[in-house]
């Protein structure tokens, strides 16, 4: 077996996905201690920037039922309502997976968000992380001690 050195061009991953989708205790406990960032659940749903759960968050999966049109709401809502949206497909153009998507409605939907830039800011989650944390420290209040 060989050993490959740890390099500038490594790249570790900081997020995880919890097996099942479903977080315990238990789970975001050791997701923390192996030193992850953050750690993406099955719920549905938008993530708040002031309100930071970087172990529950929530994202909108695609299905072989979104369509482009679907999918645009989530980033229409993501910016009316200022929220954090994390969308996930698992498959491309597999039309019996239910978690896929096609090829087309993907590249429609990317047009989409492109035609929204300057609206969005198109992060990893561990960059997004990264931010909100750097926000969140700009914002605390000095507090006296005694």
């Amino acid at each position: 077996m060989m050993i490959r050195p740890i390099t500038r061009a490594t790249r570790f991953c900081k997020s995880y996905s919890y097996p099942g989708g479903e977080p315990t205790s238990t789970l975001v406990n050791l997701t923390g201690d192996a030193g992850y960032t953050s750690a993406r659940t099955i719920h549905s749903g938008f993530n708040y920037f002031d309100h930071l759960e970087p172990y529950g968050l929530k994202s909108q999966v695609w299905d072989r039922w979104t369509t482009a049109r679907i999918a645009d709401k989530w980033v229409d809502k993501a910016i009316s309502q200022n929220l954090w949206l994390i969308e996930v497909f698992h498959a491309m153009n597999l039309p019996s997976y239910p978690y896929g998507c096609s090829e087309s409605s993907l590249k429609e939907h990317l047009s989409y968000i492109r035609s929204r830039r300057g609206e969005i800011d198109n992060l990893t989650v561990w960059a997004t992380i990264e931010q909100i944390r750097r926000k969140l420290t700009r914002e605390l209040p000095f507090q006296a001690t005694t």
